[in-house]
């Protein structure tokens, strides 16, 4: 019981407490994709805990887990006359019922917009076939107004259009070059995640946010890969080429997002330490997505100790 307690306490302090010490991690001086992996694992631990949680309480006072975990039950029941104390199971299967609620409807909500999606860029792929010609693994449109984008999926494509094309050659590399990030960081998946988080629990600070800062966080991404590829001075100037476009309901499009305050982050991460790309990087992204739930489990253990040390 002390582990699913401290689990599922884990789950609202992430979702209410994220924001803060994850927005430190908005800045140039971090490494994108780092930056990323810590909101999206932050995420999936909140939703992890929970369901762990939940599924810790629902087990039966017999198994094996309880006998593990169970010194909060054994520490009610020892502070009364011996007998059981029938609310504390009452507490346990109210939490465990209503994370499993929240997780189910997470869960529906996913289902729904994973569909959706594909209907979707089912009917964009048909649509790109009939009027675009492909060359070199892009889609190239006949549209006088430069913009690009890419359609997820396991059949992922870049889509650009023919003012693209017309482009300096290193710049046209780098515009298919942000798009391909796209594609290769899977970050089609992410923003749905995002959306699907969001609208299963939009009274949470981290699920309000996470749509808008993830939208951010795969352009910036994107222009970091495409920058190591093709140089950061040289996607910046790309971007300016193709500011102003637009990109259709499911896309990832290079000028989706702020072109200015992404051609400055640019900037501004060439100064950017080795760390930040290192295994340590990795590391403190993993530990800003787990760390509140170590805390919390690790209170309650530390609660249920000083309140009963005889377990």
């Amino acid at each position: 019981m002390t582990l699913g307690i401290g689990l599922i306490l884990g789950a609202p302090l992430i979702a209410t407490l994220g924001p803060r010490y994850l927005c430190r991690l908005l800045t140039p001086a971090v490494q994108p994709g780092l930056a990323l992996a810590a909101w999206i694992g932050s995420t999936v631990a909140m939703w992890a805990s929970a369901l762990a949680g939940a599924a810790i309480l629902a087990i039966p006072g017999g198994t094996e887990v309880d006998g593990l975990f169970g010194m909060a039950r054994n520490c009610l029941n020892a502070a009364t006359t011996g007998e059981p104390v029938p609310w504390a199971q009452v507490v346990a299967i109210v939490l465990a019922a209503t994370t499993g609620i929240a997780v189910l409807r997470w869960a529906v909500i996913t289902v729904r917009l994973v569909r959706r999606d594909r209907r979707r860029r089912a009917e964009q792929l048909s649509l790109l076939r009939l009027v675009c010609r492909r060359e070199d693994s892009v889609f190239w449109l006949d549209e006088d107004a430069p913009m690009a984008f890419s359609i997820g999926g396991r059949a992922g494509v870049v889509v650009a259009t023919t003012a693209v094309a017309r482009l300096t050659g290193p710049h046209r590399a780098a515009i298919v070059a942000h798009e391909r990030a796209h594609l290769r960081g899977r970050h089609h998946v992410l923003v749905l995640l995002a959306d699907a988080t969001h609208r299963a629990l939009p009274i949470a600070p981290l699920c309000r946010q996470l749509p808008a800062v993830v939208r951010v966080l795969v352009e910036v991404a994107a222009d970091a890969a495409a920058a190591r590829e093709c140089g950061a001075e040289t996607v910046s100037d790309a971007l300016a080429d193709v500011a102003g476009g637009d990109a259709p309901m499911g896309a990832l499009g290079a000028t989706n997002e702020s072109v200015a305050d992404r051609r400055a982050w640019l900037r501004r991460q060439r100064g950017v330490s080795r760390w930040a790309r290192s295994r340590t990087g990795l590391a403190l992204a993993a530990t800003a997505s787990t760390g509140p739930l170590a805390a919390s489990v690790s209170c309650v253990a530390g609660l249920v100790l000083l309140t009963c040390p005889t377990f």
